[in-house]
């Protein structure tokens, strides 16, 4: 909290916007709509009725849960989203750490039927070996990082490779300052970055930096 307060101090003193002050690298972002969650006596027809809420709203990528009901119960999930938003959209989906490495190999071979754009966190957040098998082994990508609070433990996402897009969250890291330094370490491996949540913080940190997703 107090590393974020400076920013903004710093940019309320130069009377400039934070994404300038870091770089400016554009004044507008692209976003998505997470959602997708699993509710209690509701089904595709209601999850489609949820997307079709994103897409009234102007969003061109939505993110879906999966991995809390069988492979066959979220693929029919996957494609009914899929045919709902069309070919040209971005779908995303989040195992939020379901499966242990075996299975989400199984399950993303799947998913990729459906031109899934990244697959977010299908094992254990602290499975390096196992996100990086999986990452390996598939051609979507592999989404992970929201968990994670150090730049060290970034390092590590990095350097196995159990990651093809990080998602640091300055809420989470420690604020502005940690973010940056994860950030250009996500530039010198040229992995992309997808910043999780806290939209009014991290917002400003994809408009500074051109590597951001």
């Amino acid at each position: 909290a107090v590393d974020i307060a400076i920013w903004d101090l710093i940019g309320k003193s130069l009377k400039q916007p934070i994404h300038r002050v870091l770089g400016g690298y554009r004044d507008e972002v692209p976003c998505y709509a997470s959602g997708g969650y699993y509710r209690e006596n509701e089904g595709v027809k209601e999850l489609l009725k949820e997307v079709e809420g994103y897409l009234d709203k102007g969003f061109k990528a939505v993110k879906i849960k999966v991995g809390a009901v069988s492979l066959k119960q979220d693929l029919e999930r996957v494609k009914a989203v899929r045919g709902l938003i069309g070919p040209e959209l971005q779908l995303m989906v989040d195992a939020n750490n379901a499966y242990d490495p075996h299975t989400a190999i199984r399950a993303g071979r799947e998913y990729e039927k459906y031109d899934i754009y990244w697959y977010e966190e299908p094992v254990w957040p602290d499975d390096l070996q196992g996100s990086a098998a999986v990452a390996a082994t598939l051609d979507t990508p592999v989404a992970s990082g929201e968990l994670e609070y150090t730049r060290y433990g970034f390092r590590d996402i990095i350097q196995n490779r159990a990651a093809d897009i990080i998602q640091p969250d300055a809420a989470i890291l420690g604020g502005i300052t940690e973010w940056l330094r994860v950030n250009s370490m996500a530039v010198a491996w040229s992995i992309g970055v997808a910043p999780h949540n806290a939209q009014e913080i991290n917002s400003h940190l994809a408009g500074a930096k051109p590597n951001v997703l």
